[in-house]
C-alpha cells in the first residue's frame, strides 16, 4: 500500500514554504503575531462558526461512513492536542507517522477523520479564540487538515463530496496574461480540497464575463504577473461582479500582486493569496457558512 508519507510529501512541503510567506502577507513585516494596520481578521463568533459547521463538514464529506470505536479502540490520552501542535510546525512527518501507526493498529480511518482531525482543527479555533495563535496559523493549520484527509482519502478512497457541499471555482490567468503555470497549480490545490473547478488558459474580458455570467462559481481567482495585466483588473472585476448577479468571492493572485491585500482592495477584488495553499484556506474562511451557489440555485 503506497506509503501516507509519500502521498502527502509534496503537500507538506509546499505548505512549510508557504507558511511564512502567508504569514507576512497577512500581518505584513516581521511575520508577528499583531496584524497589519488595515488587515481585516474575522470576529471570534465567525470563526468558530467555521470550523464547526463548515470547515470540519467538509473535511469529513464523501469519505464513507464512520465505524463504531470500542474501549479497546480509543485513541490515546493527549493525541488531539498533540496533532493541533503538530499542524503549526513546519515537519508533519512525525504527525503522518503516527497517523499511520494508528492505521495499522486497526483504526478506522473515518474514526481518524472524526475524533481526531476533526477536534484538532476545533482546537486550532480555541487557540486562536484565546489569542494563543494568530489568524494565518489557524488558516495553515487547517489546510493541513485537508491535508491529512485526503492523504487518508487517497489510501481508502471513499465516494465524490456530495454535489450540496461542492463548491466551484474558476481560476484563470487574467485576461492578457500569457503565463500559465501560477493558475494551475491554484486549480490543483483547489481540486485537491474538494472543489470543482474550471480553468485553462487566459480568455479575454468579453469571453471570461460571458462565461460568469452563464455558469454559477463561489469563486473566481486571477493571476497577473505584470503591472500592465493589473491596471486592467479594476474594470474586469467591476464586470464579472455584474455579470454573476449576486455576490460572488473574487480572488487575486500571482507576481504583480505578491499576496499583498492592499492590492486587491485596490483593485475591487477580496483578497490576495500568495501561494496555492494560502488561496484554498482564504476562500474557505471567506465563504464559511454560506451554501455553495449551485446548491442554493437547485433548492431556491
Amino acid at each position: 500500500m503506497t506509503s501516507m508519507m509519500d502521498i502527502v510529501a509534496d503537500a507538506t512541503s509546499a505548505a512549510t514554504k508557504g507558511w511564512n510567506r502567508a504569514r507576512r502577507a497577512a500581518f505584513g513585516g516581521n511575520g508577528g503575531d499583531s496584524a497589519a494596520p488595515g488587515t481585516a481578521q474575522p470576529d471570534a463568533s465567525a470563526l468558530a462558526r467555521l470550523i464547526e459547521a463548515d470547515i470540519i463538514p467538509r473535511l469529513l464529506a464523501g469519505h464513507g461512513q464512520a465505524q463504531p470505536n470500542s474501549d479497546s479502540m480509543r485513541l490515546p490520552a493527549g493525541l488531539v492536542a498533540r496533532l493541533a501542535r503538530a499542524l503549526l510546525d513546519d515537519d508533519a512527518a512525525v504527525l503522518v507517522e503516527e497517523i499511520e501507526a494508528l492505521e495499522a493498529k486497526g483504526h478506522a480511518p473515518q474514526a481518524l477523520m472524526e475524533d481526531l482531525i476533526g477536534p484538532a482543527a476545533r482546537l486550532l479555533g480555541d487557540w486562536w479564540l484565546a489569542d494563543d495563535i494568530d489568524f494565518v496559523d489557524v488558516t495553515m493549520g487547517l489546510w493541513r487538515c485537508q491535508m491529512l484527509v485526503h492523504a487518508l482519502s487517497a489510501r481508502h478512497p471513499g465516494g465524490a463530496v456530495p454535489a450540496a457541499m461542492q463548491r466551484h471555482a474558476l481560476i484563470l490567468p487574467a485576461p492578457g496574461e500569457q503565463h500559465v503555470l501560477g493558475a494551475m497549480i491554484v486549480e490543483d490545490a483547489f481540486r485537491r480540497a474538494g472543489w470543482a473547478t474550471h480553468s485553462g488558459p487566459a480568455l479575454d474580458e468579453d469571453a471570461l464575463v460571458s462565461l460568469v455570467a452563464r455558469e454559477g462559481f463561489d469563486l473566481i481567482g486571477l493571476s497577473a504577473g505584470s503591472q500592465r495585466v493589473l491596471a486592467g483588473l479594476p474594470r474586469t472585476i467591476a464586470a464579472l461582479r455584474r455579470a454573476a448577479g449576486r455576490p460572488i468571492l473574487v480572488l487575486v493572485g500571482g507576481p504583480a500582486v505578491a499576496g499583498e491585500a492592499a492590492v486587491a482592495r485596490r483593485i475591487g477584488a477580496d483578497g490576495a493569496a500568495r501561494d496555492a495553499a494560502h488561496a484554498v484556506a482564504l476562500a474557505e474562511l471567506h465563504l464559511a457558512g454560506q451554501p455553495p451557489v449551485r446548491a442554493a440555485v437547485t433548492t431556491a
